[in-house]
């Protein structure tokens, strides 16, 4: 379940927005977009370690989400 919703979340913010600007930034800066890419690096693993503590704190209501869209295993 966690690697579900970290796959849809860092999947698509990486291919909409990391990769365009990183290109962008290697192109145009001095530096080939070094400075731009550790911050970009930094802010992620920022973010990624609030989101886990969100996560952490409404797992609960995460896994009764889940759970309300499974189907029932049916009985032998």
């Amino acid at each position: 379940m966690p690697n579900t919703i970290s796959a849809l979340i860092v999947g698509g913010a990486i291919s909409s927005l990391f990769v365009p600007q990183l290109v962008r930034a290697a192109k145009e800066d001095a530096d080939g977009g070094r400075r731009y890419r550790d911050l970009l690096l930094t802010l992620s693993i920022i973010a990624a370690g609030i989101g886990d503590r969100r996560m952490l704190v409404f797992a609960p209501q995460i896994v009764s989400l889940y759970a309300a869209a499974t189907p029932a295993p049916i009985a032998p």
